[in-house]
């Protein structure tokens, strides 16, 4: 029996899956209906201008692409409201420094409707207190940290399981494994440190056993001593939180010490940087995510057909993560019949399990995305391949 909790949608949706078959996603959820009669007497025609902000530089990843992919479609449809969709993209570099900079321009100079973007959760935390005291829109696809969306801000909302939903998750899936003794590794940050809360509450509701709980500093090149508190505990699985990079030379450096028990990461895993050095060390390691392109579901079919065509190459999680979320947030803008903030976040607190790429979105009283199942990827020959149990 699979331990991941299937992909539901409501009995629209699942209408809607039907008929992508025949016309393409893009289709179903670009086109909406045509402006109000005070819209066009107010000659509302310039654009809807989105922020989108993401350490673009230093992550090898294809967010970019799947929001431009989204805008791409909504404007071939007609756009939003009968206005086209114009992006304005910011590398926050996956500083705080330069993060803030970013969105204090978003807020100040570039008018924008809505901002989506910080992968990083220290960054988006620091942006929202700015998009907050300017009444802009915020929309996180990366950022996992609980806190930013207990500040009580009303214009925040994350489109992934933060932390805490996370971690509860990667316990459950060690559960079902069959694993009973766990080691926790951390970093020394709040991403690393909230995650392994996470997983150490949620093992023990399941009475598994944590049996060692070690943090590392990302600055520390020398691993002698972690692996010198491996060998005094016994484990048959260890959770690995943090990032791709110091992962990989956690695992070869382990595995070089002759540990052979799996490895489990969260999001941070999630990145081509898991490959670096020899792909053979963290064969098996198994990763959650928020999407896989082999997922057999109709939507996520037609989006890999759609974003193949556009940029010759497979969509990973962060472009599904982008796509998806300016395609809601068109979605919300539509209900509102309106781009004033307050009444787009009245929409998306409104709206009844809209449904995307990545799975079904609706949002607590916090502007958290909740009952969004995560999908499971294993380290297979070089890359991240789907999943099943």
């Amino acid at each position: 029996m699979s331990f991941v909790r299937p992909l539901r949608c409501p009995k629209r949706a699942r209408f809607a899956q039907a008929l992508s078959l025949l016309f393409g996603c893009a289709l179903l959820t670009c086109c909406g209906p045509a402006p109000n009669a005070d819209q066009a007497a107010q000659g509302q025609t310039d654009p809807i201008r989105i922020g989108a902000a993401w350490p673009l530089s230093s992550r090898q990843d294809l967010f970019r692409e799947g929001v431009q992919m989204a805008a791409d479609e909504l404007n071939h449809n007609g756009g939003i409201l009968g206005r086209k969709v114009q992006l304005v993209f910011a590398d926050d570099e996956g500083t705080v420094r330069v993060g803030k900079l970013v969105a204090q321009r978003f807020a100040e100079e570039e008018q924008l409707d809505a901002v989506i973007g910080h992968f990083d959760s220290h960054i988006a935390i620091a942006a929202s207190v700015t998009y907050a005291f300017h009444n802009l829109l915020f929309i996180s696809p990366g950022a996992t940290n609980p806190k930013l969306t207990r500040q009580g801000f009303a214009n925040v909302f994350r489109t992934c399981p933060n932390d805490t939903q996370a971690g509860a998750q990667l316990a459950d899936i060690a559960k079902n494994l069959g694993y009973r003794q766990m080691v926790v590794v951390h970093e020394q940050s709040r991403y690393g440190g909230e995650l392994a809360n996470a997983i150490e509450f949620r093992a023990g509701e399941l009475d598994l056993e944590i049996t060692a709980r070690i943090s590392y500093s990302v600055q520390s090149g020398d691993l002698r001593l972690l692996m010198e508190r491996l060998e005094l505990v016994e484990f048959d699985v260890v959770f690995f939180a943090g990032e791709a990079g110091d992962a990989a030379r956690f695992i070869r450096t382990a595995r070089a010490e002759g540990f052979s028990a799996p490895f489990l990461g969260g999001y941070g895993l999630d990145n081509p940087e898991l490959f670096s050095g020899n792909h053979g060390d963290v064969e098996d390691t198994l990763v959650l995510s928020v999407f896989h392109g082999d997922n057999p579901n109709p939507y996520v079919q037609s989006f890999n057909l759609r974003f193949q065509a556009a940029y010759g190459r497979k969509p990973d999680a962060w472009a599904a993560q982008g796509y998806d979320a300016l395609i809601m947030l068109a979605h919300a803008v539509r209900m509102a019949q309106s781009t004033d903030d307050a009444k787009i976040a009245d929409a998306l607190h409104a709206m009844n399990a809209w449904y995307g790429v990545t799975g079904t979105h609706r949002f607590d009283e916090n502007g958290d995305v909740v009952e969004k199942a995560m999908v499971p990827k294993i380290a297979k020959n070089g890359t991240l391949a789907y999943f099943e149990r």
